[in-house]
């Protein structure tokens, strides 16, 4: 076991950083604005920092390294190269994101009352808090397990009503459930954001380190020559001869990219963030600056299950010892997802091992404390107060919200002690999350785009999405692993013929439903009546509307046309123009190598050993910007931090400001003092 009392030591000093941040912040926290959305007062640099770290929780990591030591560098080919360009687009434009903080909704659903109903609101929230949750409840078991196998802690089973049940994995996910859900309730989205900055600090530390130790361990050519003699139809170096890997094939990736588009900013599991920023204009430069983020996750998670797969095919001492600690793990899906773990503990030496703990808790209390809650937050805002039917009591309504996250953590904990993933993390993200995204994404993308689409058509697209998807989940989970079987013990005649695996992969599914679910939108909407009361400039605050300290009249003495192209307006100072010229020069260098290199291979076929000289040069090149964007984030994100508090302290906060819409108005929108009072203070039993 390579876990020692000084690896025990550094995973401590980090809960004792924790502990106290979480005493300091909370006492700027008292406001439901403040719980749910910082007041929004957060800059752009804190914001990408702080909701990166909901990325690198071990859920996320695991999954990732599960797809990269299956695929080796061909799925960087299609996801780290073609994808960043298609998300740097959408967030240099604004596309969705500029819009939905224009409404200054703090739920996504919020926005549906805004534009479409109040019914459709409490539909959608259910509709998303279901699938939120459900797709969030593997995240405990998945980390725990993680964390189990690094540690080398025992496992002990006990027998309760005739079920095993795994004692030292309900600890462990115990533990760290705890500690998010503390986070959590105690100050919202700002003990949130902060625990989250500094836990993302942690993160990229350890990365830069463990990548460091294993460039030593590990010889390039040795990697190059042990990815090389992979078969036919599986290469790890040639991104054109991978057709021979179930579900992780060209489809999934093209599926991925078209997904990206329709759901972008769909998803409401970091939801807290999407409305803290301070103006709209810094909610797009945080999606921009994503895009830079993205390259310190990238080589963490891409260049480590390489170098496990290389050690463990390369039949040394440490490929012996993993692969007898693998051996120990009797399930197979489980195996493959510690694989990578197991392999990098091995290699690691004495206090490496504990920073690296210290950075998989830490990212996992970050991913689960925002997700617990975004969920517990819809639940509230989005099902039980529209229901209610008037506002809550500003204390009342954060006591029904801290309830609501310990109410999800609690489910989260005992659907992970008892339900066994029979697919590919990633696959069971998209199926699980399409229950929601396939009728979502039509439904913001009409909403916020074009004035025709209606009630009608959004309740369409979100029922048709919600139950295929959920149809999909049913028939992969249940139907085929667990009633199948019998079936065709009793009924061979009828179900003989049908084959022993689910035959469609997660992210088909999910491609064809959200596809069905857009088609429907429009097509019901044409056919039904417009909204005459909506008023975009109203919806977006804009013209007599607008908010003055949220429009910022900055001009840049630098104008130049092709910015134009790009949407990048008056409200981008210089700064802001470099970083997005370089974010868009950068973004489509790799798209430009992305189309040579398919062109060429298209008509000479790219022999392995060029491929091998293209991702040394691409591993280096993304390691210098990785190393840059580290330093660049951590300054940006500590001047950030200080106008937070700052703007915590000083900015007013409106006790109405509390997410109730009315009659396509937010409460906190209406002008008139004496209607504020009395709809805070009476019973409103309005049906739209």
């Amino acid at each position: 076991m390579n876990f020692t009392f000084w690896d025990g030591s550094i995973v401590a000093v980090l809960f004792f950083i924790l502990v106290w941040i979480v005493y300091w912040t909370q006492k700027r926290s008292n406001s439901v604005v403040d719980f749910l959305a910082a007041n929004r007062c957060a800059g752009r640099y804190l914001l990408t920092v702080a909701s990166g770290a909901t990325g690198l929780g071990v859920i996320s990591i695991v999954a990732s390294w599960e797809l990269y030591y299956k695929l080796g560098f061909s799925a960087i080919w299609w996801q780290a190269m073609l994808i960043p360009a298609v998300g740097m687009i959408l967030s240099v434009s604004g596309f969705v994101t500029y819009r939905f903080r224009e409404t200054r909704a703090m739920t996504m659903a919020e926005f549906f009352e805004l534009r479409y109903s109040r019914k459709f609101r409490i539909f959608a929230g259910m509709v998303a808090c279901g699938s939120g949750v459900l797709n969030y409840a593997i995240f405990p078991s998945v980390a725990a397990r993680a964390l189990i196998y690094i540690m080398g802690l025992p496992i002990y089973t006990v027998q309760l009503f005739g079920l095993e049940i795994d004692l030292t994995l309900a600890v462990v996910m115990a533990c760290l459930l705890t500690a998010a859900v503390l986070i959590a309730i105690v100050g919202g989205q700002v003990t949130i954001m902060v625990t989250d900055f500094v836990q993302a600090q942690v993160v990229n530390i350890v990365i830069f380190i463990v990548i460091f130790i294993l460039m030593f361990k590990v010889d390039w050519s040795h990697i190059i020559s042990i990815l090389s003699v992979a078969p036919a139809g599986q290469s790890k170096l040639n991104p054109f001869d991978i057709k021979d890997f179930h579900g992780f094939n060209i489809w999934y990736f093209i599926f991925q990219v078209s997904l990206i588009i329709y759901g972008f900013r769909a998803w409401q599991g970091s939801q807290g963030y999407s409305c803290s920023a301070k103006s709209p204009h810094e909610a797009r430069m945080a999606g921009v600056l994503v895009g830079w983020r993205e390259y310190i996750v990238q080589i963490f998670v891409v260049f480590i299950p390489v170098c496990i797969f290389v050690v463990l095919n390369g039949k040394g001492q440490n490929s012996g010892i993993i692969g007898e600690n693998l051996s120990n793990i009797v399930n197979l899906q489980i195996r493959e997802q510690m694989t990578v773990p197991l392999g990098l503990v091995q290699l690691l030496p004495v206090g490496v091992v504990g920073l690296l703990c210290a950075a998989f808790i830490g990212g996992t209390i970050a991913t689960d404390n925002t997700y617990l809650h975004s969920w517990g937050s819809i639940l509230i805002q989005d099902i039980l107060m529209p229901l209610r039917g008037k506002p809550f009591q500003p204390k009342a309504h954060l006591k029904l919200l801290r309830f609501s996250i310990a109410g999800v953590a609690i489910f989260a904990f005992l659907f992970s002690l008892f339900f066994t993933l029979k697919d590919y993390i990633f696959m069971y993200f998209a199926i699980t999350g399409a229950i929601y995204l396939g009728g979502a994404g039509a439904v913001i993308l009409g909403g916020l785009y074009w004035k025709r689409g209606t009630v009608a058509g959004a309740w369409t697209a979100m029922v048709s999405g919600s139950i295929l998807s959920l149809i999909g989940v049913l028939l992969q989970n249940i139907f085929w692993p667990h009633i199948l079987p019998s079936l065709k013990e009793k009924y061979y005649e009828i179900f003989g013929r049908l084959p022993n695996e689910f035959p469609i992969s997660g992210m088909t599914m999910a491609f064809a439903f959200a596809l069905l679910a857009f088609l429907t939108y429009i097509v019901v909407s044409l056919f039904s009546k417009p909204d005459k009361n909506l008023d975009f400039d109203k919806l977006f605050h804009r013209g007599k509307y607008a908010v003055a300290e949220e429009r910022p009249e900055i001009i840049s003495s630098i104008k130049l046309k092709i910015f134009d192209k790009f949407g990048i307006s008056k409200e981008f100072t210089l700064t802001d123009k470099i970083i997005c010229f370089a974010s868009i020069f950068l973004t489509f260098f790799w798209v430009i190598m992305f189309i040579i290199g398919c062109v060429i291979n298209s008509r000479y076929k790219i022999p392995i050993e060029i491929w091998g000289k293209w991702w040394a040069i691409y591993f280096i090149v993304n390691f210098i910007i990785a190393a840059f964007v580290a330093v660049w984030f951590f300054w940006g994100g500590l001047r950030d931090f200080k106008e937070l508090i700052h703007s915590l302290t000083h900015k007013r906060k409106d006790n109405l400001d509390d997410g109730y819409v009315i009659g396509h108005k937010r409460l906190s929108d209406i002008e008139d003092k004496e209607e504020k009072k009395l709809i805070a203070s009476e019973e409103l039993s309005h049906d739209r």
